[in-house]
């Protein structure tokens, strides 16, 4: 990211921290109650309300918000949706190697116990 990004970056998200509890409400008539957003991505935003926290996606913030919290710009959204996928799939294969890696050292183990058990058996 280069540094106008990430100023622009913390600026949209200093403001969106700043901004009051109040209602919010999205296109298809769904209220949170005392919501107060948290945090802004380009796929939309997370508030917390009187309910606990929940992630708006673009599709259900107005016109209005979604200028208001400087969100939803469609290419930045499709970037970042990429960006994320490439993430999961990355944590995915390093916990997947390191679940190999934890098989191939637990069948050494029962390796050396099945030997050290033949070794100390009487003939």
């Amino acid at each position: 990211m280069n540094p106008r990004n990430t100023i622009i970056a913390i600026l949209a998200a200093l403001s969106a921290s700043l901004a009051l509890a109040q209602n919010f409400q999205t296109i298809n008539g769904k209220q949170y109650k005392n919501a107060s957003v948290i945090h802004v991505e380009p796929d939309g935003i997370t508030i917390k309300f009187s309910g606990g926290i929940s992630k708006i996606p673009c599709e259900e913030i107005t016109k209005a918000d979604q200028q208001r919290f400087n969100c939803c710009d469609p290419q930045k959204a499709v970037a970042y949706a990429a960006e994320q996928a490439a993430s999961i799939q990355r944590t995915n294969q390093e916990i997947q190697e390191s679940n190999k890696r934890a098989e191939v050292e637990k069948q050494k183990v029962e390796a050396e116990k099945r030997k050290a058990l033949e070794v100390s058996r009487p003939a």
